[in-house]
């Protein structure tokens, strides 16, 4: 995480606060957000569970905002991520530790799944980034910046496919909403909020196709060639539904299906062709197609149909 306000070593006349207390970024492992980040004696950042105890505690507008943030991103509204009271795990940890409120119970934030880890640690990085960027701008009486920018790696990482559809849609909207004093124009969002993201879910590309406008937004394609990773500046087109994205160029598969399927609908369709040439050595009557297809494609796929209407007149 790099905040201008805090990080940056060209601005040295901040207030007890000079070059050698800078840090060039703040290095968080997960232990990090989770139980706080120091150095050499400074503590740069309580962590998640300090922080979310001292915030609920004076109800500050802290804690107000990491509601929010984690209404914003949870899954569905069915299910809302919303924080319940402090617990204790046991008589040996003195600790209070924060709790989540659910449809099937209260759950204390360090028994989560690994989603909802990975969640609260992003909500709570904002939430932090945030207040601590106005605060430190306050310290050194500079006006907070209006840029506010995101780097996700694998968007989909231990998620449902119900959160992979709303996530990345609803980080944008979440940093649209923060806004501060000094920063907010037109309605009150940072003029300036950049998202980078990258995904091997066709859901996720599917999720942002009504956000995603071509003017100012792009999307890369990393395909290997060799030793080298080539970066493909793709046009922007939208593809409905997840099969869509499957098979379009960015995933590159044939269908949408197992491998097993794929082979013996395509052996299907040239032996339809009448590509007999082409048929691997096990489908190369209209039998062993039809039994492999029988083997590995469902009844109600919507393929069936043409293969017996057409075999039929043949």
């Amino acid at each position: 995480l790099w905040d201008p306000a805090r990080n940056d070593w060209k601005r040295l006349d901040a207030r007890e606060y000079m070059e050698p207390d800078r840090p060039k970024a703040f290095h968080f492992d997960m232990d990090d957000i989770w139980n706080g980040l120091r150095a050499n004696g400074t503590v740069f950042c309580e962590g998640l569970l300090a922080d979310w105890k001292t915030w609920k505690d004076r109800k500050g507008e802290e804690y107000g905002l990491l509601c929010e943030v984690l209404r914003s991103l949870s899954p569905h509204q069915q299910d809302l991520l919303a924080p319940g009271e402090l617990t204790r795990l046991s008589v040996a940890d003195v600790r209070d530790i924060p709790t989540l409120t659910s449809s099937y119970g209260t759950v204390p934030v360090t028994l989560a799944s690994a989603a909802v880890k990975r969640i609260l640690a992003l909500a709570y990085l904002i939430t932090w980034a945030h207040t601590e960027h106005l605060r430190a701008c306050t310290l050194i009486g500079d006006t907070p910046s209006d840029r506010f920018t995101v780097l996700i790696d694998e968007v989909e990482l231990h998620l449902h496919p119900q959160w992979q559809r709303v996530l990345l849609p609803a980080v944008l909207k979440v940093i649209q909403t923060l806004g501060h004093k000094g920063a907010i124009q037109d309605g009150g969002v940072f003029p300036n909020i950049q998202v980078i993201a990258s995904t091997h879910a066709p859901l996720v590309m599917a999720s942002v196709e009504a956000a995603f406008s071509p003017e100012i937004d792009k999307l890369f394609h990393l395909r290997l060639e060799g030793k080298d990773v080539i970066v493909e500046d793709i046009p922007w087109c939208a593809q409905g539904d997840v099969v869509g994205w499957l098979v379009s160029e960015i995933f590159g598969l044939q269908q949408a299906r197992s491998k097993e399927a794929e082979r013996a609908i395509e052996a299907a369709e040239a032996f339809m062709r009448g590509d007999t040439a082409s048929l691997p050595e096990a489908l190369v009557t209209r039998e062993a197609i039809h039994q492999e297809l029988l083997r590995v494609v469902p009844g109600h796929d919507p393929f069936w149909p043409r293969w017996v209407i057409k075999t039929e007149q043949r």
